[in-house]
């Protein structure tokens, strides 16, 4: 578990109520900085971020004169530095904010955490995961042409509480303008209405192809020390942008909750989760996991490209010492057969992954592990490398004796536990009937007696999906939808939801105060995650056949 103490940044750069807005400016540029906290006494009493100089800039209210105090953030988000990192990332989805006061024991300011120090922290293991970078981007770009002003790109950030603007010519990024640059451009105190983008762009643009691995964008952002990457289809032109943000999404608090609960389970759970779970879930949960989780990553050529620190303990080489070198130097260097290894490699080919329990000789120690070796395979089902996974399974062998004498009671909780998930369904079954009969019986008589007193169109419309919807609160559709398409999120399950009960994509969009080409994304999304390719299928037929 990693607590905040561990990724925050310690120095941070810190006014007081009373700095003047040219200070302030001056010393964001000078260190680039996002933000800045304001304090009194060492008690955190304010932020200043690169998006609050953005705002008071578009509305033509800057003043270098005037103090902080007046355009600061004052409600802040203030968490111990002891907090896990998921249950911070958890606070900025639900804030919709992109930073988090991080104080001591005391309540005195400790240090900030960010989207970046989270990105950071994450290492290739989290990031193997997904595939192509297009899976993760945002495809809904905000451009510019290179002749407007600077003026209309703040607005555009301010309006849309967007970080950047893509500038293009000819639908290619020829540069971009940050909330960064936004910090640069006031320092330098230019006339945002009469300058052009072109001459104060920052030029060129970090740009990727929309194949590119996502570890390797991730690779690169790190690297280069951005927040985001244009993306661009093979002619060069823009389809996208990935962030931080963007990049960050999987790491879920309840998703690693639960693979860590998963992991320091015993024996038997552990067993009965092994049998049950397919080899793409048991790479993510290991991947995902606390660092008890071994594994290492190698390419087509058995060159290891990726050693965590747990493979140190376990397999006793350091990083440095294994990375690029390959599997077969190092069977040889343990002195291991090379007919079993070939075997090895045979079997992983053909069957896609080897599990093996052996046990190793580490000093005076005599250590059980558990190894599971997989393919990774494109989309295509070419082997494009392996991963090793191993775990130390000594304690669970030891105790393997107790568990066999638990069997006989564990095995009684579970027919108990049968008999009482029988009743809970028989129980929801019930109130389904229950719910059902109220609305028929209570509810929708009462509309037809509303349509007959004087409504305007409009109203009869709000009458007529509200109907809609109660209806939908009775019927299997919502669960059915769920049930199969369990890629679906909550807002494509409801666009799906209109679209069967026959709303057109404008009418989805004024209802769910929505634009029409988010809608159409919508719609896309539903479609690829369903399963439907062609086209010539109609969405609203294929909805309505799951009733």
């Amino acid at each position: 578990m990693t607590t905040l103490n561990k990724l925050m940044t310690s120095s941070v750069i810190t006014v007081s109520p009373e700095t003047v807005m040219a200070e302030i400016v001056s010393c964001m540029e000078q260190n680039c900085i996002s933000t800045v906290v304001v304090v009194r006494k060492k008690l955190p009493v304010g932020i200043f971020t690169e998006r609050n100089l953005l705002r008071i800039k578009t509305a033509g209210t800057f003043d270098f004169s005037m103090p902080i105090q007046e355009v600061m953030t004052t409600r802040l988000i203030v968490v111990k530095d002891d907090l896990e990192s998921r249950e911070a990332y958890q606070l900025l989805l639900q804030h919709n904010i992109r930073h988090l006061i991080v104080v001591d024991i005391k309540g005195l300011l400790a240090g900030i955490v960010t989207e970046t120090n989270l990105f950071h922290h994450l290492g290739l293991e989290f990031f193997v995961a997904f595939e192509e970078i297009n899976t993760i981007m945002s495809p809904n770009v905000m451009a510019l042409p290179e002749d407007n002003s600077v003026l209309a790109a703040m607005q555009l950030m301010n309006n849309h509480s967007i970080s950047s603007v893509i500038i293009i010519k000819n639908k290619v990024p020829t540069g971009i303008i940050t909330e960064r640059d936004v910090v640069r451009l006031t320092a330098a105190d230019i006339d945002i209405s009469t300058t052009p983008l072109h001459e104060v762009m920052t030029s060129p643009v970090q740009s990727v192809t929309f194949n590119m691995p996502s570890h390797a964008a991730a690779d690169l952002m790190k690297s280069k020390g951005i927040r985001r990457l244009v993306v661009t289809d093979e002619k060069g032109r823009l389809v996208g942008i990935v962030t931080t943000t963007d990049m960050i999404k999987g790491f879920k608090s309840d998703y690693t909750a639960l693979l860590k609960e998963v992991i320091e389970t015993q024996a038997e759970q552990l067993q009965e989760v092994h049998r049950q779970l397919d080899e793409k879930i048991i790479l993510e949960s290991i991947m995902h996991s606390t660092t008890d989780i071994a594994f290492a990553v190698a390419d087509l050529h058995y060159r290891i490209i990726h050693y965590n620190k747990a493979a140190e303990k376990i397999f006793g080489y350091a990083t440095d010492v294994v990375l690029d070198k390959t599997i077969p130097e190092i069977c040889e260097q343990e002195g291991l057969d090379y007919d079993v290894c070939k075997n090895i490699n045979k079997t992983i080919k053909e069957e896609g992954k080897f599990h093996s329990i052996y046990k190793m000789l580490r000093g005076d120690r005599t250590l059980h592990v558990e190894a599971n070796i997989f393919t990774i395979r494109n989309n295509k089902n070419i082997i494009q490398g392996f991963v090793l996974i191993a775990k130390e399974i000594t304690e669970l062998i030891r105790t393997g004796e107790h568990l066999k004498q638990r069997g006989t009671e564990l095995e009684e909780t579970n027919a108990a536990l049968r008999v009482l998930l029988k009743q809970r369904g028989e129980d929801k079954k019930r109130l389904e009937y229950k719910l059902q009969s109220n609305i028929d019986q209570l509810v929708l008589p009462l509309f037809s007696k509303l349509r007959n007193t004087k409504i305007d169109p409009v109203q009869d419309n709000i009458i007529n999906s509200i109907e809609a919807n109660l209806l939908e609160v009775s019927s299997p559709f919502a669960h059915q939808l769920s049930s199969l398409y369990t890629k679906l999120t909550p807002a494509e399950i409801q666009v799906a939801n209109l679209i069967k009960n026959r709303h057109s994509s404008k009418e989805i969009a004024a209802w769910l105060n929505l634009s029409v080409g988010t809608i159409y994304t919508h719609r896309r999304n539903i479609r690829k995650k369903s399963g439907i390719t062609n086209k010539k299928i109609n969405l609203q037929s294929i909805l309505t056949q799951l009733q």
